[in-house]
């Protein structure tokens, strides 16, 4: 929630429409997407991260995707700031509270609401609360929060920092078997190059995205 909310309340979106669909029974545009990529990579190998760029890129030929590298100074860590922006309960405008686990749809930014006066959908901003629906009933009125806590007197407002502060590492056992496969002349030279500047993880500072961080060489 919190990451939706600051995108929308920084203008980075103008709507952004959180639905939760029924498992087996919707089919997503981008279903269709992963299916190309799969297929792309049934026929090709992936031992460097810029394969996976030509990967991706060459599994849809007439419109090939666009395809941005990131590297840790894009990571921004919305946990923390949750943890310190967030309520820990949530009540709504009409003094309900908040029902979370049986939202279906969370809006940001913009949503359209039935205006009495018009008689007709009409598009309202609201980039300081968060939207909430039960179902995904169009007609069904907005449950509406603030899931921000009040800043007390002469307190800071939580500001969102760098999620790393330098590259980020693999595990040293991560790294020796990709060695092994140079050693063997498994690789090519320049794949084995880019194992040997590998970085290490010195430390074990956990994070929600530590088993994930090397897995992109699986």
């Amino acid at each position: 929630m919190n990451f939706l909310f600051e995108l929308a309340k920084d203008g980075v979106y103008k709507s952004t429409q959180h639905i939760f669909l029924f498992r087996g029974h919707t089919f997503l545009p981008n279903d269709r997407d992963f299916s190309h990529i799969e297929k792309r990579k049934k026929v090709e190998k992936v031992r460097r991260p810029t394969d996976w760029k030509d990967i991706v890129k060459d599994s849809r030929l007439s419109q090939p995707f666009e395809v941005i590298f990131l590297d840790h100074k894009n990571f921004f860590d919305y946990k923390a700031l949750a943890d310190a922006n967030l309520k820990t309960t949530f009540k709504c405008s009409d003094g309900e509270s908040l029902m979370f686990k049986e939202v279906m749809w969370f809006s940001y930014g913009e949503s359209q609401e039935m205006s009495e006066l018009m008689d007709a959908e009409i598009w309202k901003p609201h980039s300081e609360e968060v939207w909430c629906r039960y179902t995904h009933n169009r007609m069904e009125p907005w449950k509406k929060l603030n899931p921000i806590k009040r800043i007390k007197k002469n307190q800071c407002a939580p500001k969102l920092a760098k999620k790393y502060a330098k590259p980020i590492g693999i595990k040293a056992a991560k790294k020796k078997d990709l060695l092994s496969l140079a050693t063997k002349n498994l690789v090519d030279e320049e794949t084995k190059a880019f194992y040997e500047l590998l970085l290490v993880r010195q430390d074990r500072q956990t994070t929600e995205s530590d088993e994930d961080e090397d897995d992109y060489l699986n």
